[in-house]
């Protein structure tokens, strides 16, 4: 069912049809960009496809698939987006498309006109892993949402890791700060 709803928002029609026409607009002023974005989005629909077939995948493999989006951002914005990552990200496993649905929902609730750098803090404490997306805060988009986004992070995180894992979101002056935290791998010394 998760794989599904991850298919499904992947293939979001609004996403799609700004995809196609950015497309058809670069390919009459710069063709080489044209081609750039058309393979970085190919390879987050690849992506997409290969995890979602999977239960959880490698925090490095959630940082590709946010690193492209946010690639085909900035082509679309025409702004440099970015994410920054602090602290480790080696052997914690998340359900794919967790920090991409979150970095989704930041496009689809505020406008960026300068740009948007996101921030992501790893830190172990304990047994548990914390995980910390900062989300700056734009001007606010006029967005009926549905709330999948959140729905489908919650449902993911308790299908990977039931009562043990954790999230919640936290707005402060300047956006918001996402918290997941997750049970930590065993060390192995």
């Amino acid at each position: 069912q998760l794989e599904n709803q991850l298919l499904r928002k992947s293939m979001q029609p609004h996403f799609l049809m700004n995809s196609l026409s950015l497309i058809s607009e670069l390919h009459a002023q710069a063709p080489a960009a044209a081609e750039a974005f058309i393979e970085a989005l190919g390879a987050e629909l690849r992506m997409l496809n290969e995890f979602a077939q999977q239960p959880s995948i490698a925090l490095a493999q959630e940082l590709a698939l946010c690193h492209n989006y946010l690639d085909i951002m900035a082509t679309r914005l025409q702004q440099p987006c970015s994410l920054q990552v602090d602290g480790a990200a080696a052997d914690i496993r998340v359900p794919p498309a967790l920090l991409l649905t979150a970095l989704e929902n930041a496009f689809s609730h505020n406008r960026y006109r300068h740009g948007a750098h996101f921030v992501l803090h790893s830190a172990r404490l304990a047994q548990t892993q914390v995980l910390t997306l900062s989300l700056p805060q734009g001007a606010a988009r006029p967005h009926a949402g549905s709330g999948l986004g959140e729905q489908y992070i919650r449902a993911s995180l308790h299908a990977v890791f039931g009562d043990a894992a954790r999230y919640a979101s936290e707005r402060h002056a300047a956006g918001w700060h996402l918290t997941f935290t997750l049970p930590a791998a065993p060390c192995m010394y």
